[in-house]
């Protein structure tokens, strides 16, 4: 289930940034096409899968699971370019209906789903490496050269890939398989990567399932990939078990394809100015997000109970 509530973004206040979609990682980032009517996020995790939120795959007109064949790829999507796309041969997700009509942080646990490619496009789009975060992150994130961002294919802007930055981790939830961060999410931003940018290397270490909104402001919520590691639940595990995915590092694209390896002085440049670090907090924040007061899991159900999102995820 999604919560993506109407969140406005204003042009000019940092929050989300055009993006070149034939640029590694995102180009390993494209759009879920569902059924010609709706779309969502998704990213490639190898040369033939996909991981993406598993609502996206769900025809609520219909109340039913949509076919792999209602399905479509397309990797780099940005305005009229579609250079590298790939009908969808299976997909897996979690057992059961899975999606309740009243949002829940267990319906959420589950909202997650790996396509697999007709065709091997990660070759030429290139895919990311996957990664758990540690305990200690928060510490990691004050010492070191670090940026936490989000990209996909915003309601906003539903034909462009743009990126969110500044996309710190708060101690929002006490769930440690659902975190929240500070930056702008809208529909069709469901089943994008979180991403963790460290020495020069892009890491995805969750997916976007829901939007959460509690005492006036909105924050992005990720499943985290905790759930797909060793002590995650069995299903997820095995979801991804038999696949010959990159944890840790990921893969540059192709040198015979459209899509081009990262310039990482550019991309050090854009992620992590001082500018971009405070681009995700609040109006005057001077302080890191993760160092702001908690708030109770059972007071944010209550505000994503009362107020839930509309159930669209999105529309071309």
């Amino acid at each position: 289930m999604t919560f993506f509530a109407a969140l406005p973004l204003r042009a000019g206040d940092g929050r989300r940034v055009l993006v070149d979609a034939l640029s590694y990682p995102w180009s390993a980032i494209g759009r879920v096409n569902t059924g010609g009517s709706t779309y969502c996020t998704g990213f490639l995790i190898s040369e033939r899968h996909v991981l993406t939120a598993g609502h996206c795959l769900y025809d609520r007109k219909l109340d039913r699971w949509r076919l792999p064949s209602e399905l479509h790829f397309v990797a780099a999507y940005q305005f009229d370019q579609i250079l590298m796309h790939s009908p969808i041969a299976s997909y897996r997700r979690a057992g059961g209906r899975g999606l309740s009509k009243v949002p829940t942080f267990e319906s959420a646990t589950r909202d997650w789903a790996v396509l697999t490619l007709g065709e091997p496009i990660g070759r030429v789009a290139g895919w990311l490496g996957m990664t758990v975060i540690e305990e200690t992150f928060p510490k990691r994130i004050s010492a070191d050269r670090v940026a936490m961002v989000q990209a996909g294919y915003s309601a906003t802007r539903p034909h462009a890939m743009t990126m969110g930055r500044g996309c710190e981790p708060m101690p929002l939830l006490s769930n440690k398989d659902i975190f929240a961060h500070g930056c702008a999410v809208r529909d069709g931003d469901s089943g994008s990567p979180w991403l963790i940018y460290l020495d020069g290397q892009f890491y995805a270490a969750g997916l976007h399932v829901l939007s959460i909104g509690t005492e006036g402001r909105r924050y992005g919520g990720v499943l985290s990939f905790s759930i797909f590691s060793n002590g995650g639940t069995a299903e997820a595990r095995e979801a991804l078990g038999g696949l010959d995915l990159a944890w840790g590092r990921g893969k540059e694209p192709g040198k015979l394809g459209p899509a081009r390896a990262s310039v990482r002085r550019a991309l050090d440049s854009l992620l992590l100015s001082k500018s971009s670090s405070s681009s995700g907090r609040g109006a005057g924040s001077a302080e890191p997000a993760w160092n702001s007061s908690g708030i109770s899991l059972a007071r944010v159900i209550r505000e994503i109970t009362m107020h839930p999102a509309p159930e669209s995820v999105g529309t071309e």
